[in-house]
This record gives C-alpha cells, structure tokens and sequence, in this order.
C-alpha cells in the first residue's frame, strides 16, 4: 500500500515549481531528458498520435476531422513545459559533468609514462570513469521519486570516489594491493570534508536504520502503510546527487594538476562546482527545509561542502 506523506518539509508549491515532473502517467516516466515509456516496446511517431488523438476527437465530438486535427496539434503544443526549470537547470549541469568527465577521463595519455609509485592513478581513472555510469542509474531512480535505493547507489559511488583519492592522488600502496573502500573515507575528508558527513547520512538512509526508516513509514487515520515514493524523497535525492558529482570533480582536479605538474600535460576539465552551487543553494536557501531531521542534515552537509566566505 502506498500513502501520502502526512508531513511536509516545505509547502506544496515549492515542490510542485522546482521538483515534481509532468507528465505523470500510467506508462511513461522522464529518465534525465529522456522520455521512456514503460511496459511497451514501441513508439509511434509525432504524425500517427496526431491522426489517432484527431480520430478519436472527432468520433467523441461533432468535429470534421481537418477540425479535430487543428485541435489535436493546438492542445499538443500547448504542452511544451512539462519539465520545471529548475530540473531543466539540474538536466544542463549533470549534463556538462557527464561530458567534462567523460572527455577528461578518456582523453589519451600515450606521452605519459607513470612512474611504479604512480600506478595507481589508472586505476583510479577507471573507477571514475565507472562511477559516471552508476550516476545514471542513480539518478533514474530519483527521478522516479524513490530514496533508499538510489542513496544505496550514491553511497557505493562515494566509496569509490575516495578509494580513487587513495590509490591515485595520495598513492596509498595497501589500498592498491588491498583495497578496502570504506577505510578510505577519512582520507578523504581531508581533500572532501563533508565526506565523512555524507557518508553517514548515505549510509543511514540506505541501510535498516530504525532511525531512519521511520521516514517511509506513512500512518493516517484509517491505515498504515511503507511509502515507496515521495515528491519529496526525490528532491532529498538530487541534494545528495549534487554533492557527489562535487566530490568527483575535485578528484579530477587532483589528477589534472598531477598531469600538468609531473608530465607537463593540460587536460581539460570544465567546472561544475559552481553551477552546482548556484543550483542546490537557491533551493535549499528558498525552501526552509530545517524543519525535518533528512533536510537538517542536507543543510549540514552543504554549508561543509560550501562554506560561507566568512568561514573560508
């Protein structure tokens, strides 16, 4: 049984402007920018929905076809605007890390000859270029409003994104021969200091936590029942997105600075971070979310990943 969250962190209209998507059918959801349609194996083009929506128009109304078919085409384009513009915003930004991380990180090395103690950094390359995948699938199953198992997700990402700290910036030798991801977490606060934070809050939330698990329970007057997704599970959900891709970044920094330092080489790397910042601290600023326990703890865990300048 799935039920409406009887609380809210914030009103109804800041979560139907910045983050709910339309169109919410039975059989289609947004995957990023991709319209899906779920449990069919075929589409059909623009012209044939046209002809059918003007049909079936014409059969219901006392319309001529060419009528119905100037009304199926008007009401068509009156929905241009399905998707809010702060997701659309959001869409833009993983957008360019995808395509900056994914250039920066397949971007032939063939001048450079690593050192035995560099080692390492291959394979931290190859773990984040693995974790661009593992972002996807993390953030399809935001966008379909679950919590739980996309943090599972984020949680595995953020692991590897300081095993690759580890191995690739720092070069710790017993990772690389024994590599234990979870030990890497302090190590790489000192480059990421919300990781720790993150971590915890990733790890909470992911995991039977009674603590935590209290939050998709839903109760009301006549039943009780788990809340399987929520408007507001997938807003947590993109806050906790952001912070990765920051913390990813500034491992590709790393490496860029060692390529350019040790082997004089100017790999390009465009930054995220601050259109990241833009975007999660106006929500989280305009939606005074410090009245329950998850956003609390977001709004922690921003202020660590993006200090006020007095602080810095």
């Amino acid at each position: 049984m799935i039920l409406k969250r009887i609380h809210s962190t914030a009103s109804s209209e800041f979560f139907s402007n910045f983050v709910l998507r339309y169109p919410d059918k039975q059989y289609q959801t947004w995957l990023g920018n991709d319209q899906v349609r779920v449990g069919v194996d075929f589409d059909y083009d623009n012209h044939l929905q046209e002809n059918v929506a003007a049909g079936v128009i014409s059969h219901l109304t006392d319309m001529s076809l060419p009528t119905a078919l100037k009304y199926a085409k008007r009401t068509q384009d009156l929905d241009t605007s399905s998707i809010p513009r702060f997701e659309l915003l959001f869409d833009k930004v993983e957008r360019r890390f995808h395509s900056t991380s994914l250039r920066f990180l397949s971007e032939s090395r063939q001048r450079c000859t690593l050192a035995e103690e560099h080692q390492g950094i291959m394979h931290a390359e190859l773990f984040l270029l693995r974790t661009l995948s593992s972002f996807t699938a993390a953030r399809r199953l935001i966008n379909w409003g679950y919590l739980s198992e996309p943090l599972a997700i984020l949680r595995s990402i953020l692991e590897e994104m300081a095993w690759a700290y580890a191995v690739g910036v720092i070069f710790d030798q017993k990772q690389l021969s024994k590599p234990n991801p979870s030990k890497c977490i302090g190590a790489f606060k000192a480059r990421f200091s919300a990781a720790g934070l993150l971590y915890g809050a990733l790890s909470r939330f992911s995991h039977m936590e009674f603590e935590a698990q209290k939050h998709f329970v839903a109760i009301d007057q006549a039943n009780t029942g788990v809340m399987e997704r929520s408007i507001e599970f997938k807003f947590f959900g993109l806050l906790f997105f952001s912070f990765l891709l920051v913390a990813h970044q500034y491992v590709c920094r790393d490496l860029q600075r060692f390529y350019a330092e040790q082997h004089g080489m100017q790999i390009h790397l465009d930054n995220i971070v601050l259109p990241v910042r833009h975007l999660v601290g106006h929500a989280l600023m305009h939606a005074q979310l410090d009245r329950d326990e998850i956003a609390a703890e977001l709004s922690q865990i921003y202020f660590n990943v993006f200090p006020p300048k007095s602080a810095t």
